[in-house]
């Protein structure tokens, strides 16, 4: 509903309200037996039968009562009824102006202006998108109070840290009162000469996933690249990220980690073209999950035929201990947790584990098979609560089950439901695992 029914009917108007009310209109059974502008209105008559007759309140707002509060308006809808809604803000956009060309490599944008409006708070949101299916980043918002008392009032806002991606964009900035809205775009480019044009197909722009995996990233690349990053943001600040391979101009990663809540997914290829080379295509993705309880440790390595394991050692715990190690192959050590195993290249290797027991954990890489590759550079990334432990990825490390070595990657300290990590980075033999726990590797290495 919400549409005004077209004015400029005035006495007319008024007169063929009171002729389809006076004289009982067509008659109806339902909504849809009445033709626009009108409703069906039903009542029982003296033979005790329903019937309906097509009626209206209103042709135009002016047909309705006016509020008192000039935060609102009389609307007619559709169906002839007179309803009050928030009267939309008046918004114009300073800066930036329409065309503005940006420097090359910039990834945030400032988006000023002002709103007039009677009502008691408006909220400013700016997003971004481009004509290739890729939204800068989630959109951003901030809420202005304008002291409720009906009078009009000028508001300056600011919405600062606004995501964009390299190329032309539109920038969508909305003023909402309740549900009244006033819209206005705004073209903007942060150019890109010669980069790659990456368009991202799956997932579609707020697509929703099960858990905290995204089953698919798939999209196109135009030019050249053979290997692309992602990156997934979470609404706090924390990062995931990775490589993914680039072949015949198609890029696609399976099995991606997400952050509890809304995400942005972001495509990026570096080194191709004129300039920084810096191409970018961003989506949104909304986990089913709102939030995530205790340790996440995702294992990622770059050879696509080989095979490694992820173990942790629990306190006062040994390697290959099945009672007090978390690997694919133990999956019933006196902590608990799970392993979501990946032996065909690449990872995500997930281990998890909902509630830690205070204490030393350790986690150690071992390279199972290396298939048709020599080898591995294997990453951990490490998560407490749904937030990142460590500023980025620990490692690389290389890993090769020909040259028979283990990768002991460092200690977790669990106190009091927070985790500190302590890098150890050291390879050791195989046949040579650690044998002492893991509050005592400090000293070994």
């Amino acid at each position: 509903m919400g549409g005004l029914v077209s004015k400029g009917i005035g006495a007319l108007g008024a007169l063929l309200i009171l002729v389809g009310t006076g004289c009982g209109g067509p008659p109806c059974r339902s909504e849809s037996d009445c033709d626009f502008g009108t409703h069906c209105s039903r009542h029982v008559n003296g033979a005790g039968q329903v019937v309906g007759t097509c009626v209206s309140e209103c042709l135009e707002a002016t047909d309705c009562p006016a509020p008192e509060s000039n935060a609102q308006r009389a609307i007619c809808t559709n169906d002839g009824w007179c309803r009050v809604e928030a009267r939309p803000p008046r918004l114009q956009v300073i800066e930036p102006e329409v065309d503005t060309v940006f420097e090359e490599g910039v990834r945030r944008l400032r988006v000023s202006g002002e709103v007039e409006t009677a009502a008691d708070s408006v909220t400013i949101t700016v997003s971004s998108r481009t004509d290739r299916g890729c939204y800068g980043g989630l959109p951003r918002s901030v809420v202005l109070e304008a002291g409720g008392d009906g009078e009009y009032v000028n508001l300056p806002f600011v919405v600062d840290g606004v995501q964009v991606d390299s190329g032309p964009s539109t920038l969508v900035i909305t003023a909402a009162v309740q549900a009244s809205k006033q819209v206005s775009q705004v073209l903007v480019e942060v150019p890109c000469p010669g980069c790659a044009q990456l368009t991202v197909e799956e997932p579609r722009f707020n697509s929703a996933a099960q858990g905290l995996v995204l089953p698919r990233l798939t999209g196109l690349a135009s030019i050249g690249p053979v290997q692309a990053l992602w990156r997934v943001y979470s609404g706090l600040g924390d990062v995931l990220d990775g490589t993914m391979p680039v072949t015949n101009g198609r890029f696609l990663q399976e099995r991606l980690p997400l952050f509890a809540g809304t995400n942005r997914v972001e495509v990026m290829v570096t080194g191709v073209g004129e300039g920084l080379g810096e191409a970018r295509c961003s989506t949104a993705v909304v986990s089913a999950l709102a939030r995530e309880r205790g340790l996440r440790a995702l294992m990622t390595w770059d050879s696509a035929t080989s095979d490694v394991d992820l173990h942790l050692i629990g306190p006062g715990g040994t390697f290959g201990d099945p009672l007090s190690t978390l690997t694919a192959r133990s999956q019933a050590p006196t902590f608990g947790g799970q392993v979501i195993d990946d032996s065909d290249g690449r990872g995500p290797e997930v281990l998890t584990v909902e509630a830690l027991p205070d204490g030393v954990y350790g986690l150690v890489a071992e390279p199972i098979t290396d298939g048709a590759d020599p080898g591995s550079n294997v990453q951990l990334r490490l998560l407490m609560d749904g937030r990142t432990i460590t500023a980025g990825p620990i490692g690389p490390q290389y890993v090769s089950a020909r040259t028979g070595n283990l990768w002991v990657a460092g200690t977790l300290t669990i106190l009091g439901g927070s985790a500190q990590w302590a890098l150890v980075d050291e390879l050791v033999p195989a046949s040579q695992p650690p044998t002492r726990p893991p509050q005592d590797w400090p000293a070994l290495y």
